[in-house]
C-alpha cells in the first residue's frame, strides 16, 4: 500500500508543478517579452482546466486511507516550498536573484 500512496502523491505532485508552470510561463512571457496569445494563454488554460480535474478526481471520490491523504501531503509540501521561497527571497534576495543562473 506504501508504493501505491507514493504514487498518487507523486502523481498529485507533479500536476500541482506542472499547473504552476503553466500560470508561470503566461507571465513570465509577458513580463519578458515574446507573448502570444494561442501559445501563452490558450494552451496554458487547456492545461490547467485538465491538471484541475485530474486533481479533483484524486481527491472525491475519496479512495480508501492511506492514500486518501496523498493528495493534501502534496499541497502541504508545495506550499511549504512557496513559504521557504518566501522566507528565503525576505533573508537573502540576492541568493533568489540568482535562481535559475547556472552554467553546466
Amino acid at each position: 500500500m506504501g508504493g501505491v500512496w507514493l504514487i498518487t502523491f507523486n502523481a498529485v505532485f507533479m500536476a500541482l508543478n506542472h499547473l504552476l508552470a503553466a500560470v508561470g510561463i503566461a507571465r513570465y512571457r509577458h513580463k519578458y517579452g515574446g507573448f502570444g496569445i494561442v501559445k501563452h494563454i490558450i494552451v496554458p488554460a487547456i492545461v490547467v482546466g485538465a491538471l484541475i480535474t485530474f486533481i479533483v478526481f484524486s481527491i472525491y471520490p475519496a479512495p480508501p486511507p492511506p492514500i486518501t491523504y496523498a493528495p493534501y501531503a502534496a499541497f502541504i509540501w508545495i506550499a511549504l516550498g512557496i513559504v521557504a521561497y518566501y522566507i528565503e527571497k525576505r533573508r537573502r534576495p540576492e541568493t533568489i536573484a540568482k535562481l535559475g543562473l547556472f552554467s553546466v
